[in-house]
């Protein structure tokens, strides 16, 4: 079987940068656009993630919600993500958190039928962006109806605090002109595609975490002495 799978600059011109929205708004709003159960229409939404400030390792999920009746097959998935502008190594003059590793397969249709992920130079590793793809090792997977996760990314916050946040998060990026799409045997399933958010929380201080064990403790004490006394 032959894979087909088109060009990213091409896939970017038919995305339309969205407002986070809830998925359960989506199927609503399938519906209001004329959507049927009997096509599938899938929704992509990174969604909006809080993160520990000044942390590597921190991983977030990716969901595709099908709306449609019946599963989608697939054998490629073609993965593009972005935060804010990309940093740096993208081309823009502001900083972002990194995205430095990214799986499609835990989880995921792909879990029991892939060949590992490939990145896609140069855009490996550039702060705060990632391409690539995963493919299936024979025949196809499918996307059931309703939420199924696509995707987990690895992000890394060091250097940055809360105010430096939030940041866009995205499927694609107009400035770098390219997208993501997903391959039904060869042929491109429609989908759209929603931005998300990430932003920040302060670490909590180690007296902070303290205070709040031995107000735990306090509590525990006073109520085995009241649970004591009424027996």
């Amino acid at each position: 079987m032959m894979c087909l799978k088109q060009p990213v600059s091409e896939v970017a011109g038919r995305l339309v940068r969205r407002t986070p929205l809830a998925l359960s708004a989506l199927a609503a709003a399938a519906w209001a656009f004329g959507a049927t159960t009997g096509t599938a229409a899938l929704f992509v939404n990174p969604g909006s993630h809080v993160l520990l400030e000044n942390q590597s390792g921190q991983t977030i999920q990716w969901s595709v919600f099908n709306d449609g009746s019946s599963a989608v097959l697939i054998d490629t998935l073609e993965f593009f993500a972005i935060i804010g502008d990309g940093g740096p190594a993208a081309g823009s003059l502001t900083a972002v958190p990194k995205i430095t590793g990214f799986d499609l397969h835990t989880g995921t249709p792909f879990a029991s039928n892939f060949s590992p992920e490939v990145l896609v130079s140069p855009l490996s590793g550039a702060d705060g962006v990632i391409q690539g793809y995963i493919s299936t090792t024979s025949g196809s997977v499918s996307i059931p109806t309703g939420l199924t996760p696509i995707a987990t990314l690895t992000i890394d916050t060091t250097g940055f605090f809360v105010g430096d946040d939030p940041w866009p998060l995205a499927m694609h990026s107009s400035t770098l002109e390219v997208g993501s799409s997903f391959v039904l045997l060869g042929d491109t399933v429609a989908a759209e595609f929603f931005t998300g958010e990430i932003s920040l929380t302060a670490v909590p201080e180690p007296s902070h975490l303290a205070m709040a064990v031995g107000v735990g403790l306090l509590g525990f004490g006073l109520w085995r002495r009241h649970r004591s006394a009424g027996m």
